[in-house]
């Protein structure tokens, strides 16, 4: 397990956590709010976490396994992908005629999820401005 591992997975753990949190602020929220917080924050929030799946990469660490020469060209090739806001995935397969899937390559990224924390920050300055008590006229 490399460092790239713990830290994208141990960054996105707290990511969805964030993410819960602020859903559950949103939730207690609702009461209060005109319709912006009721239907557009879970939205931008919502939006921005699954944005965040997608973010730019800041280091890649490729595995490559050595090939095997039984056949010249691979019959069927797969990947699968694993997203995190922080951290992904993604394994590459190949099976040669008659033969069972093999592991040809691994390659794990560490990602800034900057769609993520936008929406977070946005979210987060929003509720301070309302708490600090700049409130709209409407609702004076």
């Amino acid at each position: 397990m490399s460092w790239i591992d713990v830290l994208g997975v141990s960054l996105s753990v707290l990511a969805a956590l964030l993410f819960v949190l602020l859903l559950m602020d949103w939730r207690r929220r609702t009461g209060r709010g005109g319709r912006l917080v009721r239907w557009v924050w879970p939205a931008l929030l919502t939006a921005s976490f699954l944005g965040g799946l997608y973010g730019t990469p800041i280091r890649t660490l490729t595995q490559t396994e050595p090939a095997v020469t039984e056949h010249a060209l691979p019959v069927e090739t797969r990947r699968s992908t694993m997203r995190m806001p922080f951290y992904v995935l993604t394994r590459t397969e190949e099976r040669s005629p008659f033969g069972a899937w093999t592991l040809q390559e691994t390659s794990k990224r560490l990602q800034l999820p900057w769609i993520l924390l936008l929406g977070s920050g946005i979210y987060v300055a929003a509720a301070r401005v309302r708490r600090c008590g700049l409130q709209s006229r409407s609702e004076v």
